[in-house]
């Protein structure tokens, strides 16, 4: 009986494990995206969220920009940019309420 137990603990931890780690297409009330977060449509087609160009290095800070993308390609091909003349520099988020509102949290 404890490894019938057992075994079922582990299943349902693994379930709760890849559902954390599986892409989200919707965002509840309160919920946040931070940084490398996005919400995939529910066809995998495209994905919503931040992105970066360039790399981080001592002297310069990246650049984010809050965009849509083609999710199957694997080289990020942007069709969508919200903020190309005003990048944020530093931790990025999108915080959902009634309406969407992006936040530069450095500034």
């Amino acid at each position: 009986m404890p490894l019938a137990l057992t075994l079922l603990g582990l299943l349902l931890l693994s379930l709760h494990i890849s559902a954390s780690c599986a892409a989200m297409d919707t965002m509840t009330p309160g919920q946040a995206l931070f940084g490398n977060d996005k919400l995939v449509s529910n066809n995998g087609k495209f994905a919503l969220g931040f992105f970066h160009t360039g790399s981080k290095s001592s002297h310069n800070t990246l650049n984010w920009y809050l965009g849509i993308w083609y999710n199957k390609i694997p080289k990020l091909t942007p069709v969508w940019v919200e903020n190309g003349d005003n990048p944020v520099t530093d931790n990025p988020t999108i915080q959902s309420s009634q309406s969407l509102a992006m936040e530069d949290l450095s500034s």
